[in-house]
């Protein structure tokens, strides 16, 4: 029996496919055994059954909205299907205090803010070989609480 984590992804685009790539190449991860994915496009043919997952990755889009903000919406909605208690990370593009908001809206989470730094042309490379890292979560919360 695998101590692994269910891991879920939402949103399978730049970000979320290098993701569900590292984990199913680089750690063994089984789709619908311990890797649960969702994307809202049907051609993308991911709509696992995300809360089956303990640790939620987050990678939709944040377009920005005619006033210039960031649109939070996709985010929202992600937030939205959650059921129990996660540990939820964003790696989408959001503007400071997003992950905060979000934590005291959805206090039975534990949200971390963990964006990445990716390249379309080179997104996997960019991925496995990162030239920065940034994680930011609940200030009373550690991974694994």
């Amino acid at each position: 029996m695998s101590n692994k984590p269910k891991i879920g992804i939402i949103g399978l685009g730049m970000v979320g496919t290098p993701l569900k790539r590292w984990f199913k190449e680089r750690q063994g991860y089984e789709r619908g055994k311990n890797l649960f994915l969702y994307d809202i496009d049907p051609k993308k043919g991911c709509d696992d059954e995300i809360n089956s997952a303990e640790i939620i990755f987050i990678s939709v889009p944040t377009p920005r909205t005619p006033d210039g903000s960031a649109g939070l919406a996709a985010l929202s909605a992600a937030f939205e299907m959650l059921e129990g208690e996660k540990i939820v990370i964003i790696k989408s593009t959001v503007p400071p205090g997003t992950a905060e908001n979000f934590q005291k809206n959805y206090p039975h989470h534990k949200v971390f803010f963990n964006p990445e730094f990716l390249t379309e042309k080179s997104a996997w490379e960019d991925f496995i070989k990162p030239d920065r890292r940034f994680c930011q979560g609940p200030r009373l919360c550690r991974l694994g609480e």
